[in-house]
């Protein structure tokens, strides 16, 4: 009780396998690339429902997948908020829906070191074996109390605060528990 086992397996069988073992959880990339599509694009469709919904794929109560804004296989969500225009984390308020939806998810959110005070190191997504990816990246502390890292350090307390104590936010009730992505409006019905 209390203790996860989550695999860091990130392709389509990745809700099977978590099924298949004593694994309660997996590494879910779904809201995550929605949020860089979406921030770069500056668009939200129908896809987000279901990058939100995805402990609809496993099997019991005590599995559920782990979603994230970013992690440390990719650049900070706050860096892909400003990339478009070169401003970085100067556009970190473009990521509050995001913050949002990932605290009120059914599944299990994960924040990336200094994501909750506005890191924006950006990194390749193929380093074509050059290493570039995995190299220190050390926390700048000092972001976490300038004006952006006090407003981001804020909404993910309040988010945290909200997710505890209401437990229906962490409940794996979800509706609709299943939307078609060729939809683009909900069931008057």
């Amino acid at each position: 009780k209390n203790f996860s086992m989550t695999l860091e397996h990130i392709s389509m069988d990745a809700a099977s396998l978590t099924n298949a073992t004593k694994a309660t959880s997996y590494w879910d990339n779904a809201l995550y690339g929605c949020t860089f599509h979406y921030l770069w694009n500056d668009i939200i469709d129908s896809r987000f429902l279901n990058a939100l919904n995805n402990n609809k794929y496993v099997s019991s109560s005590e599995k559920v997948p782990t979603i994230y804004l970013g992690n440390h296989d990719h650049a900070h969500v706050t860096w892909q908020a400003g990339a478009r225009s070169d401003a970085g984390a100067m556009q970190w308020y473009k990521t509050q829906p995001y913050v949002i939806a990932l605290y009120t998810s059914p599944c299990t959110p994960m924040v990336q070191n200094g994501q909750e005070f506005g890191e924006d190191h950006w990194m390749p997504e193929n380093d074509m074996g050059t290493g570039r990816r995995v190299i220190p990246r050390p926390l700048r502390w000092k972001t976490a109390s300038d004006s952006i890292g006090k407003s981001l350090r804020n909404l993910y307390t309040k988010m945290a605060e909200m997710r505890k104590n209401y437990s229906s936010l962490q409940s794996s009730n979800f509706y609709p528990e299943h939307w078609d992505e060729w939809q683009t409006r909900f069931n008057l019905e």
